[in-house]
């Protein structure tokens, strides 16, 4: 197994939605994972990677990205077990 880490932040720009990236065989969690972030408003947000590979971000609501907010990733870090 190989550990994954993310690292950087995502903008949401002006009609971008979720997933903003989907990541590539071998570097999948085996189950869907939530990981806690903060967020460029100094609120709470999250990130979830799925089994397929998904990354999305949301904010406190889980509404999904909002324009213009900025969506720390680094220090997620999970298996890729699938």
């Amino acid at each position: 197994m190989n550990v994954v880490h993310l690292k950087g932040a995502v903008a949401k720009a002006a009609g971008a939605s979720n997933p903003f990236v989907t990541l590539p065989a071998g570097f999948l969690p085996s189950a869907t994972r939530s990981f806690a972030i903060n967020i460029s408003t100094q609120a709470a947000g999250s990130v979830e990677v799925t089994s397929a590979g998904q990354v999305s971000v949301f904010d406190s609501a889980r509404s999904g990205p909002t324009n213009g907010i900025t969506y720390q990733l680094d220090g997620i870090t999970f298996l890729a077990e699938a």
